[in-house]
């Protein structure tokens, strides 16, 4: 899990939220998919012990905090924090223009 919560929510609430990873890299046309490869993610000045995955965006979700087994490392690539942003965005639809819809408003009378 990557957690994308504030460290002031991440400190005081016990709830954090995260975007989920998945080892089955497929699908990397969706624009919220984001493969992450075992260097992206650095635990100091090593690389971290993660294996080549996918962020899926169109899952993320909020979970009790305690339910983290442990500390993985963070992102430093800032291109890769782009792309991962660019993905949350597409997934709540912000700057992303609106898409036509098949059902029609009622008018109000």
């Amino acid at each position: 899990m990557l957690v994308i919560s504030n460290d002031i929510n991440n400190r005081y609430s016990p709830i954090v939220t995260v975007i989920p990873f998945t080892g089955s890299v497929k699908r990397l046309d969706m624009p919220t998919h984001v493969r992450i490869n075992p260097g992206d993610v650095c635990d100091g000045y090593k690389p971290s012990v993660i294996f080549r995955s996918m962020l899926l965006a169109e899952q993320v979700t909020a979970i009790d905090k305690f339910k983290l087994l442990g500390y993985c490392g963070i992102i430093n690539d800032p291109d890769l924090m782009r792309r991962i942003e660019t993905a949350l965005m597409a997934q709540v639809g912000l700057g992303q223009p609106a898409v036509s819809s098949s059902v029609t408003p009622k008018a109000n009378n």
